[in-house]
């Protein structure tokens, strides 16, 4: 046992040694042909090379099939696709196309009985096609999150360490990477991740569901992406309900109000990556009950950053017109 984790130690070593060096490389490329400029809806004030996420994605996507996570491999093709729509900028149906089609290659090659149903008929379609919209929402979730340095690549990176320690390894070579990208993605940030880490990101976390054996472990992977998912869901609803077309761009999440408040990207990063570090304490040795009271604990929280440490919902709206 223990000569394999010094195998797994000594190899992370080497693929986060080589993703670091791949981006010294990539990055003097990527400000001269990636570059984002900040606008009136970034959190950033200068600008920074983007799309850093289509390097550990591909490292990590192709060390995990050779260690012989397929799956992976269903995955990679989205991290593609946003390396594109950071280029070009894709149209919305385009990209919502290709989560469609890696959501449902994903379920029908996970084998997990807990998303595909036994039987076909109305019901189990209609199923289907909720579960489709959800995971579809989750990539998107992630994606809106993506807005300031180390949030979305820290909070992930607990979850696949989660993950890989308490359910399955197959995704291991992706924390190795990961951890290099936040080197330069920490703040200030040398690179950003782009489409092409945050869509690839919500998509690995999605086959994270997949391939988890039970509803209970499917339940505290989701409690581990609530301070994301919270943030973003809400927001979203508050957006709606004032009548906003939820599709624009905006700067109205809770991580960005408090960025807009005065707060640093590190403090607000940190606040979001020890969250998650909190709760998978909590779903690793405490039972069903106690899970759900820290998920309204983590609301009330909510609730006090959101009315003492963040400009308010109206003002952030207000302030782009």
């Amino acid at each position: 046992m223990s000569q394999d984790f010094s195998k797994l130690f000594i190899n992370s070593f080497i693929i986060f040694g080589g993703c670091f060096y791949l981006y010294s490389i990539f990055i003097p490329f990527f400000r001269n042909k990636l570059l984002d400029l900040p606008n009136s809806r970034s959190s950033h004030l200068s600008p920074t090379p983007t799309s850093g996420g289509i390097i550990f994605s591909i490292i990590g996507s192709l060390i995990s099939f050779i260690e012989g996570n397929f799956i992976i491999l269903f995955v990679l093709p989205l991290s593609i696709v946003g390396f594109i729509d950071d280029i070009k900028n894709l149209k919305p149906s385009i990209r919502y196309f290709f989560q469609v089609t890696t959501i449902i290659t994903l379920l029908f090659f996970s084998d997990n009985s807990l998303f595909i149903p036994d039987e076909i008929n109305i019901y189990s379609f209609f199923l289907f096609i909720l579960i489709v919209i959800a995971f579809s929402g989750i990539i998107n979730f992630v994606n809106f999150m993506d807005g300031i340095d180390g949030l979305v690549g820290g909070c992930i990176l607990v979850i696949l360490g989660y993950f890989n320690l308490n359910i399955n390894l197959m995704f291991w070579p992706i924390i190795p990477c990961l951890i290099a990208f936040l080197f330069v993605n920490w703040a200030p940030a040398k690179i950003f991740m782009g489409d092409s880490g945050s869509l690839f990101l919500g998509a690995v976390f999605v086959a994270l569901l997949l391939k988890s054996p039970t509803f209970s472990d499917v339940f505290d992977l989701l409690i581990l992406l609530s301070p994301l998912l919270l943030d973003a869901i809400i927001c979203v609803t508050r957006r709606f309900l004032l009548k906003q077309n939820i599709f624009n761009p905006h700067k109205s999440h809770l991580y960005q109000r408090m960025v807009s408040k005065g707060f640093s990207h590190s403090i607000v990063a940190s606040i979001y990556i020890l969250t998650t570090i909190f709760l998978s304490i909590i779903v690793m040795y405490y039972n069903l009950y106690v899970k759900i009271i820290c998920l309204f604990l983590l609301l009330f929280v909510g609730i006090i950053l959101d009315k003492y440490f963040a400009i308010p919902f109206l003002k952030s709206i207000n302030l782009r017109k």
